[in-house]
């Protein structure tokens, strides 16, 4: 689904390297073009196409025809192409500016970190008692319990490099300060 967020890279999909003999590759627009959009595009064996449809037909997976059709034409004329590289400019001043400021409050910006949607940053300190503080002040963040499977603590903090406001940064540096001093 954030894929589509990596500029320049052509991620090496199972579907590619299989040309779709064996392999179905299911992605969505939600995330890329607009959140009220709920379509989803999905690439199947040839011989799947009829059992697709008509499961598409009989469940409840169908979405507007009108909405399709929009996803369609943007997909098709370049619209989505040029769209996402409008949006990947401006993920890569938002990643600048994230380094920036992670640095002025002594935060090391990952140094391999794509250039997508998300930056993981170590904050020293237990993120989920920071999640917790942090979701009493107003703020919504993810830490790196959640991505475990054993939802062990972890220090690790996932960022969204588009939303996380300077506010919030001010409020992460008053918070690791308050920590470190006790």
């Amino acid at each position: 689904m954030y894929a589509a967020f990596l500029p320049d890279e052509k991620p090496l999909r199972y579907a590619n390297i299989d040309q779709f003999k064996r392999v179905f590759y299911a992605t969505g627009f939600s995330k890329s073009m607009a959140s009220g959009w709920r379509v989803g595009m999905l690439v199947s064996p040839d011989k799947f196409i009829n059992q697709i449809l008509k499961l598409k037909t009989l469940s409840n997976m169908t979405s507007p025809e009108f909405g399709e059709r929009v996803v369609y034409r943007l997909w098709t004329q370049g619209e989505y192409r040029r769209q996402l590289k409008k949006v990947h400019q401006k993920l890569y001043i938002a990643h600048q500016d994230m380094r920036d400021s992670l640095s002025k409050i002594g935060i090391t910006y990952p140094e391999h970190t794509n250039p997508g949607i998300f930056v993981w940053i170590d904050t020293g300190v237990d993120s989920g008692k920071l999640a917790l503080e942090a979701y009493k002040e107003g703020w919504l963040v993810a830490p790196g319990q959640l991505f475990n499977p054993s939802a062990k603590p972890s220090t690790y903090l996932r960022l969204n490099v588009a939303t996380t406001s300077h506010n919030f940064l001010k409020w992460l540096d008053i918070y690791l300060n308050q920590v470190n001093i006790y």
